[in-house]
């Protein structure tokens, strides 16, 4: 049993505290939630304190002042005979079904809520109710997993070696802001990001770790400015346009820059010939500073190709090693990502980008079994229905039944990440840790499977996937990789964040 912490109704945060009610339980989940940075307001949904407990409410109410807890709502006659006894914005009621018919639950906005409390209170139907129920789908994310994947890196590296953790493509599929904050508990020293508007999402959430924005647009140059945020420099067109506008703005601040290499990879970043004119036009604007300086490499993930990842570095040391000469400051340099800091040590210098090895998936063999699976997809069944030998399902007939059969109809399709090629008896769900293969084609927002020899039931819960090797086997089936499967969950799935 774990906290777990979803979306809930007008732009909140619910976090329900599903594990056995005790004083260090109450105290760990709210300490979590005076954590959430992205909303001011922190509500607790608290219910009576047990008598055995050894706590007053005067120490409950002090408790929750010191952890900036904005409004109270007590549930339950003994906590309600206490109300006097807290000081901030309060409701108290004397039982859940009291609660449910007399709480305005509009009052509710943009505010992260802790519900916590004895399980006789049966608080999981106020849960349900403050849920922002979107699909039937959803993907529970183990932060404690990140974690300890980011530390799993963090124990191969120097202690000087400084970690940029990648929360791009959302996080890989995960969700950016509670990864990111995740990430930043742990101390990670930056954050990588595909675009500006992700960084903005951050700054605004309370995230304040330098952050790289790695595809800055010229129309999102104010915005990066106004937060904070550091662009990679990848060509000419994009430094150009970034003197341009810190010129005619008369910036009075340095702006910190990535200055993006080209060593083999062919696709961003300068080539050997374009350094003489990026170092003299960097030395006539006094407004840019150099960060860092990094490349991409192409191949640490295959051994069998670690003569170009050699040769990729050599490439790279030479083109750095030419414009850290001609400026007399400190600057970064880093071309390891997560595959290469087992497979290539000895290229950590000043930092390392870790990616894909935090969301659990590495090439290395031995890491992969010292990662932990982060995420896991479930979903439900809508309908269970008995069809003939001879009948049909799905669109275009795809499958022909050869016996009588029971099947299941699942909430989830390839608009929700599940690729088409995954049906017709290719790829099985779990039920009950059984599996039920997928027939015919896979639509839109369903698919069927085939549940003739499981014992189950409309609502059941069913596992799409929930460790490495399913998410693997996906990979495998759709001829493609892991990151595709993750990155491709769709963001209408809804996310439920696990700590435990």
């Amino acid at each position: 049993m774990a906290l777990e912490l979803t979306k809930g109704i007008q732009n909140c945060s619910v976090i329900y505290d599903k594990r056995a009610f005790s004083v260090d339980s109450l105290k760990t989940a709210v300490d979590f939630l005076s954590q959430q940075s992205n909303h001011s307001q922190k509500s607790i949904i608290l219910s009576d304190i047990p008598s055995a407990k050894n706590i007053t409410y005067q120490d409950i109410s002090e408790f929750l002042n010191t952890q900036g807890i904005t409004r109270i709502i007590g549930i339950g006659s003994s906590i309600k005979q206490n109300a006097d006894k807290f000081n901030t914005k309060k409701d108290f009621y004397e039982n859940t079904s009291v609660f449910l018919q007399e709480f305005n639950f509009s009052n509710l906005q943009d505010e992260s809520i802790l519900i916590t409390g004895h399980s006789s209170f049966t608080f999981e139907k106020i849960n349900t109710l403050l849920q922002h129920h979107t699909h039937h789908a959803h993907l529970e994310v183990d932060l404690d997993a990140v974690a300890a994947n980011f530390n799993y890196f963090k124990k191969k590296l120097k202690a000087e070696t400084k970690i940029m953790a990648l929360v791009k493509a959302f996080s890989y599929g995960s969700s950016t802001y509670e990864i990111a904050k995740t990430l930043v508990s742990n101390s990670v020293d930056y954050l990588g990001v595909t675009y500006t508007q992700q960084g903005v999402q951050l700054r605004k959430a309370g995230i304040k770790t330098p952050i790289i924005v790695l595809i800055p647009l010229e129309d999102n140059l104010p915005q990066l400015l106004k937060f904070g945020l550091e662009p990679e420099i990848y060509n000419f067109k994009i430094l150009d346009s970034v003197i341009k506008y810190l010129n005619d703005t008369n910036t009075p601040k340095q702006l910190k820059i990535h200055l993006k290499l080209d060593s083999g990879m062919n696709r961003l970043g300068f080539t050997q010939n374009d350094i003489p004119e990026l170092i003299q036009k960097i030395q006539k604007n006094s407004t840019l500073k150099i960060q860092s300086i990094f490349s991409h490499l192409a191949a640490t993930d295959d051994v069998k190709l670690s003569d170009f990842t050699h040769q990729q570095v050599a490439t790279f040391n030479k083109m750095a090693h030419q414009i850290r000469s001609s400026f007399n400051e400190d600057i970064l340099i880093h071309i390891s990502n997560s595959a290469g800091i087992s497979h290539f040590p000895e290229y950590q210098m000043n930092m390392v980008r870790i990616g894909i090895g935090m969301y659990g998936f590495s090439p290395n063999a031995i890491d992969q079994q010292n990662l932990q699976n982060i995420s896991s997809l479930k979903t439900t069944i809508l309908q269970i229905r008995e069809i003939q030998s001879g009948d049909s399902v799905g669109y275009s007939r795809a499958f022909i039944a050869n016996k009588r059969m029971k099947i299941a109809t699942i909430p989830i399709g390839y608009a929700d990440g599940i690729q088409r090629n995954l049906g017709n008896s290719r790829y099985a769900v779990k039920i009950a840790g059984k599996e039920a293969l997928i027939i015919g084609n896979i639509c839109m927002d369903m698919c069927m499977i085939d549940i003739s020899e499981i014992s189950c039931q409309e609502g059941d819960e069913v596992v799409v996937f929930d460790n490495q090797e399913h998410v693997n086997e996906m990979a495998r089936i759709g001829q493609t990789i892991s990151y595709e499967i993750i990155t491709g969950i769709s963001q209408r799935v809804k996310r439920i964040f696990v700590k435990k």
